[in-house]
């Protein structure tokens, strides 16, 4: 019975441990533009807390006796019941803007942070408390880190399968805190239940000074490797498509599922991972390279398999060098170093150190090397020349020629010149371009093309009000405005602002006709201040590299949007994308906010104008007749069945994924 208490126990501290995270992320990451950096800099957050949790778990073990130790957790978790429910208090929004980092953290810790950190610490003291008992798992606790990673996999399916579309917010906020009292509860009472089975001799373990340095590194070594790798492949999916809960889990449950079977007690799949992991490696950065020509979409796979196979291979090797159960919770503190690190890279060190996103190709040829190192004992040096000599290779193609090259917690931003045009790329998409030929400086070019073929056509109650920008760029929107209109333009990014307003690289914001405003922060946000029906139209497009932030295409922003546009107004979306249908989905949340859409595509000569999916939408018909009646090829959008209106609460990118559809 004390047995399958503790596995009880173990998997929902873990669940708890888990499920709090992308919920948490997932609440927060509207004000911060939906970039996929949230993620990242949101997992440092909670393996820094892990690691206190660690370290906590550690010194409580090894400088007091059993019942102290009880004691003192159960007062702390009586510390973090008076902080529940988990609730969270937006910061101000240039303040996001200038430190995105540190509100990211802040707003972390004062939402969750003790909570979080009482859960964390929950794995080594139920280890270590089981440890003192007559129980037969007293010998081999560790298989408890088997349940505990199975509890944590089991949290992060469970909520984008059933938690995420079927309840809100708040809801789950609620919930959250009645499981963490009840599951507490049975900890600190199964907890001196065991303590009161130790003998004199037992109760306080042992500290780092008894392991050689060696072997902790190596186990903080081995920790780093996965945590980091999960995170850049995280950043590597989501980068083009979306920054969503979906994305985050998937990486993330690959990652909890190989402790599970590392630490279980007869590993299935860590033998064949460790044969195979090192060439996966390999492949995988050959993928990276300019020597392979397919689209991003048909490699998402490969790299998940890669992923998992190492994971799964230096996860196992991790296992297989666990110490005896007095190092126990000094081994667990080894690990959550090692997870902070793998956090720390890829969140704040790679940011300032690397100009470009190169963290998960370094960490992948890391991984190639260690994995086969400790694997295989032939052909080492070849193996070495091969997985150096592809990064080297990524290195020396990435050092393009550029005016402007400038990495920031929103990604990387490049400015560079081409057959006569200037062009802005963020991440892996270009973000406007500006001929030098003085005859077309001005031009509509890229993508906006296709404004000066809709923007004329709205009525002529609104062709001269205020327009509204979602998405900076370098400014090509600008030119939609005569001499007497005004438009406020919103972006988040404050390195995309400067590149806009630095003449020296584009013109478009001081040559074009007009006046304009540059507000800083979350274009839905920040818009949420203006005056009620303010705008005559209002213009979405707000990409991260290829990625819509989809806290844009809910049904409360479409609701924000109806209130600052005139009774006339036209809101306008740019929804090309590489990876994304966003047609039906544009359609299903125009009817639910009680609005007519139509879009069309329009071609581009691939020159200084590309080919481009715009939506118009407008509370009827009339409104849009002028538009729609200009040209051909508009069509109006309807939903699909059955599909969801997506929501603050919920969102299921699923549906829209064109490699699916």
């Amino acid at each position: 019975m004390a047995t399958l208490v503790a596995y009880l126990i173990s998997f929902s501290m873990a669940f708890l441990l888990f499920v709090v995270q992308p919920m948490a992320t997932k609440v927060i990451l509207p004000q911060f533009g939906g970039t996929p950096a949230v993620w990242n800099t949101a997992m440092l957050c909670f393996q820094v807390l892990l690691l206190l949790g660690y370290l906590y778990a550690h010194f409580l073990t090894s400088l007091l006796k059993p019942r102290a130790q009880i004691i003192t957790h159960a007062a702390l978790i009586a510390c973090a019941c008076m902080l529940l429910p988990i609730a969270f208090t937006a910061p101000d929004a240039a303040e996001i803007s200038h430190a995105p980092i540190r509100s990211l953290v802040w707003q972390l810790l004062q939402g969750v942070g003790i909570p979080f950190f009482c859960v964390a610490a929950t794995a080594p003291l139920l280890q270590r408390w089981v440890s003192y008992s007559q129980s037969s798992l007293a010998a081999k606790p560790y298989v408890l880190y088997s349940a505990s990673n199975l509890g944590s996999m089991s949290a992060l399916i469970g909520y984008i399968a059933l938690i995420e579309p079927n309840a809100p917010v708040s809801l789950q906020m609620a919930g959250w805190g009645y499981g963490f009292i009840a599951v507490s509860a049975m900890l600190i009472a199964f907890a001196t239940r065991m303590s009161a089975q130790a003998t004199a001799s037992q109760g306080q373990g042992m500290g780092w000074s008894q392991v050689p340095a060696a072997r902790s590194l190596l186990w903080v070594a081995l920790a780093f490797i996965p945590s980091s790798l999960s995170l850049g492949l995280t950043t590597h999916i989501t980068i083009d498509i979306a920054s969503v809960p979906f994305f985050w889990v998937l990486t993330f449950a690959i990652y909890l599922l190989s402790f599970v079977d590392a630490f279980a007690a007869k590993p299935r799949f860590v033998p064949l991972a460790k044969r195979i992991a090192p060439f996966m490696a390999v492949l995988c950065l050959v993928l990276l390279t300019d020597m392979v020509h397919v689209g991003h979409g048909y490699v998402i796979l490969p790299h998940i398999l890669g992923f998992s196979t190492l994971a799964f291979a230096i996860h196992g090797h991790l296992a297989e060098r666990k110490p005896e159960v007095a190092y126990l919770t000094w081994y667990y503190v080894c690990l959550s170093i090692g997870g902070a690190l793998g956090g720390v890279f890829n969140a704040i060190a790679a940011p300032m150190l690397l100009n470009s996103i190169f963290e998960y190709k370094v960490v992948l040829c890391a991984a190639a090397l260690v994995g086969y190192v400790l694997t295989y004992k032939k052909w080492r040096l070849l193996f070495v020349l091969v997985a150096v000599g592809l990064l080297a290779l990524m290195v020396l193609r990435a050092g393009k020629e550029s005016l402007l090259k400038e990495r920031n917690f929103y990604g990387v931003s490049r400015v560079y010149e081409r057959e006569g045009k200037r062009y802005l790329q963020h991440n892996t998409t270009i973000h406007g371009l500006q001929s030098l030929d003085p005859a077309y400086r001005l031009s509509a070019a890229s993508y906006y093309s296709a404004l000066p073929m809709i923007m004329p056509h709205r009525a002529p109650a609104v062709s001269d009000a205020p327009i509204a920008a979602i998405g900076l760029g370098i400014g090509v929107v600008k030119c939609q405005t005569n001499t007497n209109q005004h438009m406020d333009l919103f972006e988040i990014n404050p390195l995309v602002v400067r590149i806009a307003q630095d003449v020296n690289l584009f013109t478009y914001l001081s040559d074009c006709k007009g006046a304009h405003d540059i507000i800083l922060g979350d274009g839905r946000l920040t818009m949420a201040q203006m005056p009620h029906e303010k705008y005559g139209t209002i213009i979405i497009d707000a990409f991260s590299s290829d990625a819509i932030p989809v806290h844009l295409l809910t049904k409360e922003a479409f609701a924000m949007y109806l209130d600052k546009l005139m009774p006339e107004g036209v809101l306008i979306i740019h929804i090309t994308n590489r990876h994304l249908e966003l047609n039906p989905l544009i359609g299903l949340q125009a009817q639910a906010s009680g609005m007519v859409a139509y879009t069309k595509h329009f071609e581009g000569d691939n020159s200084l104008t590309y080919p481009s999916d715009w939506v118009v939408l407008a509370r009827d018909e009339a409104t849009l007749s002028p538009i729609i009646d200009a040209s051909n090829g508009w069509w109006k959008l309807v939903p699909e069945a059955d599909t969801n209106v997506w929501t603050d609460d919920y969102t299921n990118i699923l549906p829209y994924l064109k490699k699916l559809r």
